[in-house]
């Protein structure tokens, strides 16, 4: 091991560690560019599998425009955390509605 691994406070059993790439940025629908929309809100129902990711998703409240097929892409690519039953066992439940916010 260098010196310089060990001042910067790494041991004998060092290991990288390789972050998550970004998540691409939430892009506004092109029907809301063509509209001149700069501001909306979907409100979604979500059910979480046990993994944390998205299962069924609804759409509570959509304002048009292609809001709507926005959010849930969004909702798709998001990890959220899963229900526990009284044991700890990670189960499948519905989310409280989640709000996706579009801006400029």
């Amino acid at each position: 091991m260098s010196d310089g691994a060990k001042r910067a406070g790494f041991g004998s059993r060092a290991s990288a560690i390789t972050p998550s790439p970004p998540a691409p940025p939430l892009m506004k629908p092109p029907e809301a560019d063509l509209d001149r929309i700069d501001l909306e809100v979907v409100l979604l129902q979500v059910n979480v599998l046990p993994s944390g990711h998205a299962g069924a998703i609804s759409i509570l409240a959509d304002p048009g425009h292609g809001f709507g097929r926005a959010a849930v892409a969004c909702a798709k690519r998001m990890i959220f955390s899963a229900a526990r039953d009284r044991h700890g066992k990670y189960i499948q439940a519905d989310a409280p509605p989640t709000s996706i916010r579009f801006t400029r």
